[in-house]
């Protein structure tokens, strides 16, 4: 019959609309990494001004804590911790290095490897720059309850779990892939 059409055409019809109207409806309003990303863009800039009083930038910040925390020793760590490229890591930690913040030594487990330690004049400076970074916090926090606060860090580890679970799972993978020559 002419002017009837076959179901699987009239679903993918309907399936094509459905997606120009979920489309139309998606806006950057709703897009939580569009939203994130200009969060992160306010408090960043907010924080390199407060921590320009003390002459360090957002990555020396963040590596000084790393180092303080002792949640990273190594270049490689670093990396892999604050997710930043090795030689951007290289570069920061030569700036750090130079101002006499940190000190870089030969691991003597592992002559190949390079420990970062925190410097007596970096442990000075981390209450200084921690205050900084919590005033940001706290300005950005200021609109929430409590409560809030404490579930939109309780949602933003939820969520980065997911990545770690995900990057965990695919490591794996890859150490368990054999190649036949």
């Amino acid at each position: 019959m002419p002017g009837k059409q076959s179901p699987k055409l009239n679903k993918n019809i309907r399936s094509e609309i459905a997606a120009e109207d979920t489309i139309k409806r998606f806006g950057l309003d709703e897009s939580i990494s569009f939203l994130l990303r200009r969060v992160l863009g306010h408090m960043s800039r907010d924080l390199q001004k407060r921590l320009d009083l003390y002459d360090v930038s957002k990555a020396q910040w963040l590596i000084l804590l790393s180092l303080w925390s002792k949640k990273a020793s190594t270049p490689a760590e670093l990396s892999e911790h604050m997710l930043i490229d090795p030689s951007t890591i290289t570069r920061t930690l030569d700036k750090l290095e130079k101002r006499g913040l940190i000190l870089r030594s030969i691991s003597k487990a592992d002559r190949r490897s390079i420990k970062v330690s925190i410097t007596a004049k970096g442990n000075e400076l981390i209450p200084r720059l921690s205050e900084a970074s919590q005033s940001m916090n706290r300005l950005f926090l200021a609109p929430l309850t409590e409560a809030e606060q404490q579930n939109i860090v309780s949602i933003l580890h939820k969520m980065l779990s997911v990545k770690e679970d995900f990057d965990d799972a695919s490591q794996s993978k890859k150490r368990n892939i054999s190649v036949d020559i």
